[in-house]
């Protein structure tokens, strides 16, 4: 990011610096190691640092990995291919992250649906190119790889794995102890619960799995259920053709969708407790538990981890083997298969923004085995930041060590993008006017249970106070500010700025964070696109965005309330304004207010509520429940009126809005 006379501008504009090498082996430097692993040993990415590692066993490598830096996202890639080429891998390395970037770019957002489509869209081309060519190369059916996706971006972090590498999260609990969380699960037939799924789909095929020397297989040649490629596993004409038969001896009838190329997908909101993430092949799981590796990484310094990482897994093959580290460094690419496979390995230090962001990030594309970076295609910044959006919780409150309150700016620009466009325009983008003083340590939510939470974790008690003094909109200035009373901050909202219109939303929530931060995510995407549909902004639409965001909170409490049940006593007001073409929208759901000051006929200023109270009051709980007026059990407040909805309380799942579900509430004069 460039700054001058206050004001901010994309980082992604003027990138000024460039990726260093590899640096020497901090493992006493030997030169036999530095020559079988391949490292980039520390670099920066826009919320910290990151290690980066590889080592070859096979004759022809099967791993393919990619680091892809843009100015506010990081992508990470892991590929651990399998059959005798690495033709499926490295096509994923070339075209996973350009169908991703595709996708987010014609979408202006990163979300679990574009990793998603980004996947599919690679095992469609790989199959594609397997037909076009199988004539005359039967093997193209037979290769296939594991895909570990993963992406930062705005505080989130988003996974996509098919295979069986894993991602890895070291964190620290309630009590600061470092805990080793796995984000995605093993898709490999040795998992009994795996194993077992697909021997109970197929029945009447006894062969539907193997043992071979002790290890699963599916048809008795692969181990992974969910793998990109693998063409003979999934479409009849490869699997019953002469060559895999003669090859494989694969016995009949061929069972449909054995191997699946479906995602499983995760999207985590970092927590301050989170400190660093292990993307790696199975290589190194074959060799290190989960809780060894986010050990080793912990108590290690950062500058090699990685490469740390996998001489500890050799330390392990050698003790296995009985033989010495020396010895096993020294075999040869092919016979070291016999010992050990391919690994690859990506340590992500999580630093919430805490590094020098006065040296902005050369927006590069990381492979293995190079040295350099090069330009990357992944850069998503410049397309997405066609408005700028400023929100509380992109704006987290800190604490200076000496106890002054300052806002950190959300990476690398503090000009803070929408997702979500009113109006779209050829040229230009509004930035704020104004930037932060100093920086601080981000406070964000340290809940792991779901995705919907911002609780601070402060070493000192509130209240906190964050503010934007003055910026500009399409019809003037604006001021914003926010203010923590309570232990965990509930409220969330955003200021929109367009080129037509205004967006401002306002959402108080109680029980939690989860209802206002949901609406957040969702209300100005749902009011945009009704928008867009119907050409033009009206009470209708607004009012419709509110439903649409009701009902999308409704399903995220059915699928968080039997792990959750008190998800569904959390709720937010919602207070919501658009100013276009001149002319004011206002929704309200809750007691938030919207109050106009104007000038009457005589020049005085006037003070006018735009909006309603809707609150509780007694006379309305005895009419909801005049059989018994002195205790309501459920209700449901709703945008015009208090609602009764159930009077049983043990049926509350389903029944919760941007209101609130109000438990044993007595009346009282």
């Amino acid at each position: 990011m460039s700054k001058s006379s206050g004001k901010t501008t994309p980082s992604c504009q003027n990138p000024v610096g460039r990726i260093t090498g590899m640096s020497k082996d901090d493992d006493g430097d030997d030169p036999d190691l530095r020559a079988i692993i391949w490292s980039r040993d520390l670099e920066r990415h826009p919320y910290g640092e990151f290690s980066f590692a590889e080592i070859q066993a096979n004759l022809v490598k099967r791993d393919y990995s990619q680091i892809e830096i843009a100015s506010d996202a990081i992508f990470v890639g892991v590929y651990d291919g399998h059959g005798d080429s690495d033709e499926a891998s490295h096509f994923v390395a070339e075209n996973l992250c350009k169908h991703f970037t595709g996708l987010v770019l014609k979408a202006r957002t990163i979300s679990e649906d574009s990793l998603k489509r980004a996947v599919i869209a690679t095992e469609e081309g790989f199959l594609a190119s397997v037909e076009n060519k199988f004539d005359g190369d039967k093997s193209s059916a037979e290769v296939g790889s594991s895909c570990l996706a993963g992406v930062i971006w705005r505080g989130s972090l988003y996974v996509a794995n098919v295979g069986n590498s894993r991602a890895v999260i070291g964190y620290l609990d309630d009590s600061k102890k470092m805990v080793a969380e796995q984000l995605t699960e093993d898709h490999n037939v040795n998992v009994d619960e795996i194993r077992n799924e697909i021997m109970s789909s197929n029945p009447d095929d006894p062969y539907i799995v193997v043992q071979n020397h002790g290890v699963w297989h599916i048809k008795g040649t692969l181990q992974v259920s969910r793998a990109i490629g693998s063409a003979y596993m999934k479409k009849q004409e490869y699997y019953e053709h002469p060559y895999f038969y003669t090859r494989y001896n694969l016995p009949k009838p061929f069972p449909e969708n054995l191997v699946k190329v479906e995602p499983e997908l995760q999207r985590r909101v970092l927590k301050a407790g989170d400190r660093f993430l292990i993307f790696a092949s199975d290589g190194l799981w074959e060799n290190l538990t989960i809780e060894q590796a986010v050990d080793i990484v912990n108590n290690n310094q950062r500058a090699g981890i990685a490469r740390r990482l996998i001489i500890r897994a050799l330390e392990e093959v050698a003790k296995k083997r009985n033989m010495r580290l020396d010895e096993l460094k020294k075999i040869q690419k092919g016979t070291r298969r016999s010992f050990y496979d391919d690994i690859t390995v990506v340590v992500i230090f999580i630093d919430h923004w805490s590094q020098n962001k006065e040296v902005p990030l050369w927006e590069s594309s990381i492979r293995r085995f190079r040295d350099f970076g090069e330009p990357s295609g992944f850069n998503i910044c410049e397309e997405i930041d066609a408005r700028t959006s400023l929100r509380n919780d992109d704006h987290p409150l800190t604490i200076q060590d000496e106890g002054e309150i300052v806002p950190v700016t959300s990476p690398p620009s503090e000009a803070i993008v929408s997702d979500h466009l009113l109006t779209i325009q050829d040229e230009g983008y509004i930035v704020p006017i104004t930037s932060p003083s100093s920086e601080a340590t981000v406070c964000t939510s340290k809940d792991d249970d779901n995705d919907y939470d911002d609780l601070c974790d402060l070493s000192v008690p509130g209240p906190l106070f964050w503010s934007k003094d003055l910026d500009k909109h399409k019809y003037g200035d604006l001021s914003f500010a926010v203010m923590q009373a309570n232990d965990f901050m509930e409220d969330h909202s955003l200021v929109d700025t367009g080129f037509e219109a205004t967006f401002v939303g306002v959402y108080d929530g109680h029980g939690g964070s989860n209802a206002s931060l949901y609406i957040t995510d969702n209300l100005v995407q749902n009011l945009t696109r009704l928008a867009l549909e119907n050409g033009s902004i009206s009470e209708d639409i607004v009012k419709n965005a509110v439903i649409e965001t009701e009902n999308g909170f409704l399903d995220h409490v059915r699928q968080n309330y039997p792990r959750n049940p008190e998800i569904a006593a959390v709720g937010s007001c919602c207070l919501v304004g658009v100013i276009r073409e001149k002319t004011l929208y206002v929704a309200n759901v809750g007691n938030s207010h919207a109050v106009i000051g104007f000038l009457d006929g005589t020049g005085k200023m006037v003070a006018e509520q735009l909006t309603t109270d809707h609150n509780v009051s007694f006379q309305e709980i005895r009419e909801v429940n005049s059989s018994n007026p002195d205790r309501l059990e459920e209700v449901m407040l709703e945008s015009d009126c208090l609602h009764a909805i159930r009077l049983a309380s043990s049926d509350v799942e389903c029944f919760l809005f941007v209101g609130a579900i109000v438990k044993d509430l007595r009346a009282r004069h």
